[in-house]
């Protein structure tokens, strides 16, 4: 009887009583020989910052029923939901997953298959393009042109939940890849993924963050590691807003035409409001327009951040395997692999020449010295933490 892999993708920003829950019922309903989880490293696909490092997310997953943990490096995590989607199902891929789970406020797989395939479908396509020609942005876009491909209520109702859109790339994702992996959702209890206040049993990560800097009591009842010393994110940014405005001040606005995300002269549109901003959430704002919603905005500053350029990187997609830990299990499943599987991974970045791997390091260079740990990035040559 062949063995059930099971795949998971989690940002684990931070690790909360539903990330727990995700993970324990997936496994209670799929029953899985192994099970494979690739995570965020310092930054989020939103362009948020990790307000837990990479490395302690690895134990705590390993802590928590997880076999093997996967890197999603920054450059293949800081990109829209398609990117980040198949970014993360190509290294999961890698190690022939046969089951996949991820979250959803619709748990009903058909209703989100069919709207795979209704994005996937040339008419949707061509709407999506009329209103992107008009100035709006993908998302919006996207809705736009689902309201005039259908009127069924159960595809539009479901569509732009965010949940359901990350759902509905993971399944383009494998379609795209030519596997065909049982896929099963897990439905979101309780709180939504922008909620800001806390919920009973479970809160949305978004809150947590929000209570971690204003109120830990009130946060700490739904973290994993109550003990871990979190970031206060808000203060990250605004040393990071510095950053950046000192980018502009040296480099000026046409230097940022190179950056990767850059394009119709939004680089002159931040640097107008980086004079006017006085903190990171004021230039993000100021900064947004219809065509730069707020994710997009703060991805592009991330990339401003660490000058990531357009020749280093021609977009998102990657092809990227990195462990960062694993038990014993998960080390079986790794002596499993076809060997040239096994030539592409990556465990230690010392003496690295990937291009991926040298900006990953040096965005955990940057993360440790802006929360204080400086030698933080020391462990980059320590990897994989073994259990």
């Amino acid at each position: 009887m062949s063995k059930k892999i099971l795949g998971l993708v989690l940002e684990i920003n931070p690790f909360h009583t539903g990330h727990k829950y995700f993970i324990d019922k997936a496994i209670e309903i799929i029953k899985p020989d192994y099970v494979i989880a690739i995570v965020s490293p310092s930054f989020s696909m939103r362009g948020d910052v990790s307000i837990m490092d990479k490395f302690t997310k690895t134990e705590l997953l390993l802590d928590n029923n997880i076999d093997l943990v996967l890197e999603l490096p920054f450059i293949g995590c800081n990109a829209s939901s398609d990117y980040f989607a198949i970014n993360a199902i190509k290294a999961l891929s890698k190690f022939n997953i046969t089951h996949f789970a991820c979250g959803g406020e619709c748990d009903d797989i058909n209703i989100l298959n069919d709207l795979s395939d209704i994005t996937n479908s040339q008419e949707f396509n061509n709407y999506v393009n009329k209103y992107l020609q008009l100035g709006c942005s993908y998302s919006l876009s996207n809705n736009k042109a689902l309201l005039e491909y259908t009127n069924n209520l159960d595809y539009i109702n479901n569509f732009s939940l965010p949940n359901n859109r990350l759902a509905i790339s993971y399944i383009n994702s494998f379609k795209k890849l030519n596997i065909n992996p049982n896929i099963t959702i897990i439905k979101r209890n309780n709180n939504n993924y922008y909620d800001e206040k806390l919920g009973n049993t479970f809160s949305s990560a978004t809150s947590l963050r929000k209570e971690i800097n204003s109120n830990w009591k009130n946060a700490q009842k739904f973290l994993i590691d109550k003990n871990y010393n979190y970031i206060n994110s808000d203060e990250f940014l605004n040393k990071i807003f510095l950053i950046i405005k000192e980018r502009f001040i040296i480099f000026g606005a046409p230097y940022m035409e190179n950056i990767l995300g850059i394009s119709e002269g939004i680089e002159n549109r931040i640097q107008a409001s980086i004079n006017k901003a006085k903190n990171y959430n004021e230039l993000i704002e100021l900064s947004i327009t219809k065509r730069y919603p707020e994710n997009k905005i703060k991805r592009i500053l991330l990339n401003i951040l660490f000058d990531v350029k357009k020749n280093d990187f021609k977009n998102n997609e990657i092809d990227y395997l990195r462990i960062l830990g694993f038990n014993e299990k998960g080390n079986k499943l790794i002596k499993t692999l076809d060997k040239n599987i096994k030539n592409e991974i990556i465990t230690s970045l010392k003496n690295t020449n990937n291009p991926i791997s040298i900006l990953e390091l040096k965005v955990t260079k940057l993360y440790g010295l802006l929360i204080n740990n400086d030698e933080l990035y020391l462990k980059e040559f320590q990897v994989p933490i073994k259990k």
